[in-house]
């Protein structure tokens, strides 16, 4: 997979979490990875090109996270970094 940019940081939306998360911008599209367990792995989903952006459900459903906080302030930094021009 050819990636044209990447970005880590310490995301803190406010809501007494921080997410350690990767954002790559891909060939197929914007890929999302929450570094949760102990910052070294943990769910990704990736945000296909030309595809509606998910709800908080299927994002859910795709990455297994069971937290509906965690996932709608991930939902966000990706929709943000997407909107920045990550993508």
């Amino acid at each position: 997979m050819d990636y044209h940019y990447n970005d880590i940081e310490n995301y803190e939306p406010g809501n007494a979490t921080r997410y350690v998360i990767v954002l790559s911008d891909t060939e197929r599209g914007l890929l999302l990875t929450w570094l949760m367990n102990a910052d070294v792995g943990g769910p990704s989903f990736l945000f296909k090109k030309n595809n509606p952006w998910p709800n908080v459900g299927y994002f859910m459903e795709k990455t297994g996270i069971t937290n509906k906080y965690d996932a709608k302030a991930l939902l966000e930094r990706a929709k943000a970094w997407h909107l920045e021009g990550g993508e």
